[in-house]
């Protein structure tokens, strides 16, 4: 076996990578040497290791600045990545053996009181298996309804007795908001102790340094109040939902299973961000990506490769990733995550996973739950007649207001800095454009918003770790037409489709 790099952190590969057939496994770094895997949880650490410079990705950039986030399993810096999904090393530290026994995808249909039933009594044991033997508990509730079924699920593990635990509800977002408003009427419902985060443009300002030196993973407005809840003291566990709505309801960001797209549609270069050459050099990569896994995982459907997508690079790259600010300091745990959770579901036809999954499960347990409007929408969860909503905020964040009004000449330094120039990935008179042309936006936030102040993260995570640029790359004619015209006609289209004043 070759010889480790000097210095490097020994692990406990057993410890680390026990729950690592589980969805919400926070997959921590690597990189490989003389056929050997260093590994390590911190992004700094594992850098560190690196016995090359440290050099730019392109398709990793690529990537982000079409979904928000990378694929497979990239990182902003060559050859430093993810461990791979579903996978933990062999003995010798050499290779990756990957999870034996995946969950298959199924067209069982059951009654849906019957399957919400079943995926109560599963969530209650995983719930019950994360907390072990803590004695403070954490939950990240909101008024949405994942985390909702989450505190229904530990309020019942309380109650009868299978558990012996002080609860603290942890909460962010403006005051005045539904999340704010709900979660706290939750706790006071509960008689849980109920602890507030508010939002402000203070925390971009922090959280974009904060993501720059966790690798520019994601964009910073996905942090939201992470870092100070990972500062808490006396807390021995949290439990999230952040998986409900996709295993449970089957839903992906508004968007039901059988109508997910896959991953590469519609991949272009948007605001033409990215300089005409490496675009076109490296799109089949960002496609190698996305088949590399197909292999690994085969599926009888489209609508299963799809959903497999969202899993392995959505909520594991951006979801997870920003989680894991906490996780570094306070063990944090996913529920409707490990095995059997997941694969119940997953083994049910796709109308069987329906909203009235979490409505039987509530019902019956805690119908007083569902006499709290639902934060989507203010009104009763399902409710047929919904002209009334309530007056509380619907968004909890002013992300948008706050990035183009508060931090924007922050942004703007960063985004335009040498740094970034530096990479020779950028078309910067597209950016010139784009940041003036998203000034005359309205509040609500945007993928342009996200897109900048991802960027400005890059920025800092370029000076951090020394990042280097790629060679022999110069602005041509085509780049300087799209920074100057088809970046603003691309911007036009954006604004009319989104239904926005332009």
């Amino acid at each position: 076996m070759a010889k480790p790099i000097k210095n490097a952190k020994k692990i406990d590969s057993k410890k680390l990578f026990s729950l690592y057939a589980h969805l919400g496994f926070m997959n921590p770094f690597y990189i490989e040497n003389n056929n050997h895997l260093i590994i390590d949880t911190d992004f700094e650490e594992i850098v560190k290791h690196q016995d090359q410079r440290n050099a730019i990705d392109p398709v990793a950039v690529i990537e982000i600045l079409n979904k928000s986030y990378t694929f497979g399993d990239r990182t902003f810096i060559k050859d430093v990545n993810l461990t791979p999904w579903m996978a933990k090393p062999n003995k010798e530290q050499t290779s990756w053996e990957y999870v034996e026994d995946f969950p298959p995808h199924g067209n069982i249909v059951v009654a849906e009181e019957v399957a919400a039933e079943s995926l109560f009594k599963k969530l209650l044991q995983e719930i019950k298996n994360y907390i072990g033997k803590s004695l403070n508990v954490g939950i990240l509730l909101s008024g949405g309804m994942d985390s909702r079924i989450i505190a229904a699920a530990i309020k019942h593990l309380q109650d009868n007795n299978e558990i012996n635990v002080n609860i603290i509800a942890l909460t962010w977002g403006i005051e005045n908001s539904r999340d704010v408003i709900y979660a706290k009427r939750i706790a006071d419902l509960f008689g849980w102790t109920w602890e507030y985060f508010e939002l402000s443009h203070k925390n971009l300002i922090e959280n974009i340094e904060i993501a720059a030196k966790h690798g520019a993973l994601y964009s910073p407005v996905h942090l939201h109040a992470m870092p100070k809840i990972s500062e808490l003291k006396n807390i021995d566990c949290i439990i999230a939902g952040s998986f409900g709505d996709s295993i449970g309801r089957a839903e992906y960001s508004g968007i039901k299973v059988k109508n997910l797209k896959q991953t590469t549609s519609r991949m272009i270069n948007k605001f033409k961000i990215i300089k005409n050459n490496i675009y076109k050099t490296n799109i089949p990569k960002v496609h190698g990506d996305i088949d590399r896994y197909h292999k690994l995982f085969p599926r009888q459907e489209n609508y299963q490769y799809y959903e497999l997508e969202k899993q392995i690079h959505y909520m594991r790259k951006q979801l997870n990733q920003c989680m894991s600010v906490i996780n570094e300091k306070i063990p944090l745990f996913q529920a409707f995550t490990s095995p059997e959770v997941f694969g119940y579901m997953w083994s049910l036809s796709p109308e069987v996973r329906n909203d009235k999954i979490y409505y039987h499960i509530l019902n019956k347990y805690f119908p007083g739950l569902l006499e709290l409007p639902w934060a989507r929408t203010g009104c009763r969860y399902l409710s047929e007649n919904c002209d009334k909503p309530d007056n509380y905020l619907k968004n909890y964040h002013n992300y948008g207001k706050w990035i183009r009004e508060d931090i924007d000449t922050i942004i703007q330094k960063k985004v335009l800095s040498s740094h970034i120039k530096k990479l020779n990935v950028f078309n910067m008179s597209a950016l010139e454009k784009l940041l003036w042309v998203n000034s005359f936006s309205g509040d609500k936030l945007t993928m342009i918003d996200e897109y900048l102040i991802w960027i400005a993260s890059l920025s800092d995570a370029v000076q951090l770790y020394n990042i280097q640029g790629l060679n022999n790359v110069d602005n041509s004619i085509i780049d300087k037409f799209n920074g100057n015209i088809t970046s603003i006609l691309q911007f036009i289209v954006f604004k009319l489709k989104h239904k926005l004043k332009v």
